[in-house]
């Protein structure tokens, strides 16, 4: 009986003392971090380095002294982190070049410059104005001290002129450089009335000042007033009267024919009638003839 009570003893005292755990804590900059349990002979093992920015994690120390971590632990104790200061590293930066069709990335050293682009972008019927950081042009003197998208800004530099002929015929819309003056359209034709001169915003153009944007030009006329001309053959031929638009000539003077008689010219209030009068009133003009001789 003395025997198994002496075993019974020994058991339990091996039980405890394989149950027994020790606490280890663990300091950075005299703050805890961790805590863990370790059974009584067992090594602390693998335990996830801490990480502090600008620092290297260099292990842990006991009393100042790099511990084992393989070391059987047998007591409580305290382990503070130890590290050394990261050497300074070089940062860059990204430049991003936004071509407007294609994007480009160059890598550049923080305080340094980033070159220009060989690669001119190019949009259709724009010019290209430079590199834009927002709506401010990059001065590439500068260095780069962040990550930075460079955008192409372009300008156009082609405009339309658009001629609006207010019902007549003619040059209907004309492309031009912008900053330049456009040629002058033909005299656009609308019936029953006499083109008379160009507007822009209701403002009188001479085709004498540059275009910067895109422009409507506008045809201005004025009413027809017509005259008519009436053909007194004095028994002669019919002739039709004509409709004359005011201070133009008659379009054309006909001949009439007299049996008996050749048609001299047209009278009118008592002279001969010149073709090229300029018609202001009705008139009528009365055929003059000669007898032919039998």
């Amino acid at each position: 009986m003395k025997k198994i009570s002496i075993l019974f003893i020994l058991i339990l005292l091996l039980s405890a003392c394989k149950r027994q755990t020790y606490t280890v804590t663990f300091l950075d900059g005299g703050e805890s971090i961790l805590t863990v349990k370790v059974t009584k002979g067992e090594p602390l093992g693998d335990v996830e380095n801490p990480i502090k920015e600008g620092y290297i994690f260099m292990g842990w120390a006991k009393n100042g002294f790099e511990y084992n971590m393989n070391k059987p632990v047998n007591e409580d104790m305290t382990l503070e982190a130890t590290w050394v200061a990261e050497p300074n590293p070089v940062k860059t930066y990204i430049v991003t070049f936004d071509f407007g069709d294609e994007i480009r990335t160059v890598s550049v050293k923080e305080g340094e410059k980033v070159s220009v682009p060989k690669k001119v972008p190019k949009k259709e019927k724009h010019k290209f104005l430079g590199w834009y950081d927002g709506d401010t042009k990059y001065d590439f003197n500068n260095p780069v001290t962040k990550d930075v998208t460079l955008m192409a800004k372009f300008e156009k530099n082609r405009l339309i002129v658009k001629y609006d002929l207010d019902g007549g015929t003619g040059t209907v819309e004309v492309e031009i450089e912008k900053g330049t003056i456009p040629n002058r359209p033909s005299t656009p034709l609308k019936f029953g009335y006499t083109f008379t001169y160009w507007t822009i915003d209701d403002e009188r153009y001479n085709f004498d000042k540059p275009l910067s944007k895109d422009t409507t030009i506008k045809a201005n006329y004025e009413a027809n007033i017509y005259y008519k001309v009436t053909f007194d053959t004095d028994g002669g031929s019919e002739i039709n009267s004509q409709m004359i638009i005011a201070g133009k000539t008659v379009i054309e003077l006909p001949t009439p024919e007299k049996e008996g008689y050749t048609f001299l010219y047209w009278e009118y209030n008592g002279e001969k009638f010149d073709s090229e009068t300029n018609i202001t009133e009705d008139i009528t003009l009365i055929a003059r003839y000669k007898q032919n001789e039998e």
